[in-house]
């Protein structure tokens, strides 16, 4: 008797980490398939399900997965100065409540 093939399952860290290279490298859904081995019609489904509408990055919970390395610094200064103009309307709020 023959034994029925168990399917296998993939986490959502493989399968990014799959469309990634998928975007990233320039190569054939095929190959990239056969070079982690599994079946192009998967690579297939699972870019259709991350990749974002840009079709550059791979969104999964609402989180970008590889973005633009000077995009995400620039999103770090902007937070930081946002936090710096907050202490500042703060501390002005401050001292003019004081001058009274």
């Amino acid at each position: 008797m023959e034994e029925k093939q168990r399917r296998k399952r993939f986490d959502d860290d493989f399968k990014i980490s799959a469309v990634k290279m998928l975007l990233e490298g320039g190569k054939t859904i095929t190959s990239v398939a056969n070079d982690i081995g599994i079946n192009p019609n998967t690579l297939q489904n699972w870019k259709k399900k991350y990749q974002s509408k840009d079709g550059k990055t791979v969104r999964y919970n609402g989180k970008e997965y590889f973005e633009n390395p000077e995009i995400v610094s620039l999103k770090k200064e902007l937070a930081y100065v946002k936090m710096q103009r907050d202490f500042l309307k703060k501390a002005a709020a401050f001292f003019a409540a004081n001058e009274k």
